[in-house]
């Protein structure tokens, strides 16, 4: 199985933290996604550092564990506590776009925050899967992703869509 459901979350809470803190954060854009890292490097803090394909020959992806002080006391830090989140960041797939078919090095936590009906993970080998809380943004809910499997994310929707996606 691709996509294994953990626990519901409290998504008036996950909200609200991101939009505290959302206008401090830095983003790096490529057109289809934005993205800003969550977690950095002991030697470097930064924002954008482990966003987009990562430079192996630089860092491994278990690198960036230390949590940005801005998520101090938000949900999202505990989250990454919780589920002891690597290279965690928050990555926006912008409406009518997706992703080349490729493979993650490990398996991914994927914390829906804004999304709609038509954003879809897919997967190579078994067609496409989708998320049934991405439908119903309020229920909100924890996912672990087997995205060490060929996969996609196409976002076929209107608006763009926001996760929280961490390494495991």
């Amino acid at each position: 199985m691709q996509i294994k459901e953990l626990q519901s979350i409290n998504q008036v809470r996950l909200l609200k933290d991101y939009y505290q803190i959302e206008k401090h954060l830095e983003w790096l854009e490529d057109g289809k996604t934005k993205q800003c890292a969550l977690q950095h490097t002991a030697d470097k803090v930064c924002f954008q550092e482990a966003c987009g394909r990562l430079n192996i020959d630089k860092h491994q992806e278990t690198d960036f564990i230390i949590c940005h002080q801005i998520l101090s006391g938000t949900i999202f830090e505990e989250l990454i506590k919780e589920y002891k989140l690597y290279r965690s960041r928050f990555m926006w797939v912008k409406a009518k776009s997706c992703y080349s078919l490729h493979r993650d090095f490990s398996h991914r936590i994927h914390i829906p925050i804004v999304t709609n009906p038509s954003a879809m993970f897919v997967f190579a080998e078994s067609g496409v899967v989708h998320l049934p809380a991405l439908v119903h943004l309020p229920i909100g809910k924890v996912y672990q992703v087997d995205t060490t499997q060929r996969h996609s994310f196409a976002n076929f929707g209107n608006t763009d869509r926001l996760h929280l996606i961490g390494c495991v």
